[in-house]
């Protein structure tokens, strides 16, 4: 434990009022060892009328947009840390 100090070995007090009432969120909850799994029901719907090749009519050809220089004659820009 390190304290505000940076301390180690920090005694910490406990309170002295320890009773059922310091337990609100477990006395709350019902079976809170016991883990609840989600399960959400799915469904698949049917789309009519939609496009035969949506998006695919123009293809495109890949390319680079522009050209990539690294040096000029002899000298070379290289990347430093």
């Amino acid at each position: 434990m390190r304290n505000w100090r940076s301390q180690f070995d920090v005694a910490h007090t406990v309170t002295t009022n320890f009773s059922l009432g310091d337990f609100n969120a477990t006395l709350l909850t019902n079976h809170t060892t016991v883990f609840q799994t989600l399960i959400f029901a799915t469904k698949t719907f049917v789309v009519f009328y939609r496009a035969k090749n949506t998006r695919t009519e123009q293809t495109i050809t890949l390319r680079l947009e522009r050209t990539i220089v690294d040096g000029f004659r002899f000298f070379h820009f290289t990347k430093r840390p």
